[in-house]
């Protein structure tokens, strides 16, 4: 689904949403996080993943999400764009290609933000390219090891979530 979003011509301030993250799903993520990276490789594109940076912390901080975020341009041409637990967001250069301005980028993060703050990661099975993601800190946690989940409750309840934060930020869907 591609996002297009304008700029709305007034802003509010909202105060800050805290997420808290347990050590466990922060250990988590941690590793889910390394997983991601050997497949998929950061950018070396500097300047891309300056603007990804920018625009993402705009958003969280726009949306009042007082949540450390750490936002990763992946080196890949696949349309790509996950988050995991702890706050790591991925966007392939791929699907960073298809967000025309910040404000779609703004959009593409945000949903990927909401499945963070929703915890997705933590619940349900998921899929890596075709294969199931096994997670390496044990059989409580049946985690993906890749950003192609798609669960239709799931995706629904992130895209109310990232419409909100959008809201926030003053942009519209």
């Amino acid at each position: 689904m591609r996002w297009a979003a304008g700029v709305l011509c007034t802003a509010t301030l909202f105060s800050a949403e805290p997420v808290f993250f347990s050590e466990k799903e922060t250990a988590l993520g941690k590793a889910l996080a390394a997983e991601v990276e050997k497949q998929y490789p950061a950018s070396r594109d500097t300047a891309a993943q300056a603007n990804l940076n920018r625009v993402g912390a705009n958003l969280a901080r726009s949306a009042g999400l007082a949540m450390p975020f750490t936002f990763t341009l992946l080196g890949t041409a696949e349309r790509l764009a996950g988050g995991l637990p702890g706050g790591h967001v991925y966007v392939s250069r791929g699907m960073l290609g298809r967000a025309a301005t910040d404000a779609e980028l703004s959009a593409l993060l945000a949903h990927q933000m909401a499945h963070v703050v929703l915890r997705h990661g933590m619940r349900g099975r998921v899929y890596m390219g075709g294969r199931t993601g096994i997670c390496p800190l044990g059989a409580d946690y049946p985690m993906p090891l890749t950003l192609r989940a798609r669960i239709p409750e799931y995706e629904k309840e992130a895209e109310g979530q990232a419409r909100q934060y959008l809201d926030r930020a003053g942009l519209t869907p």
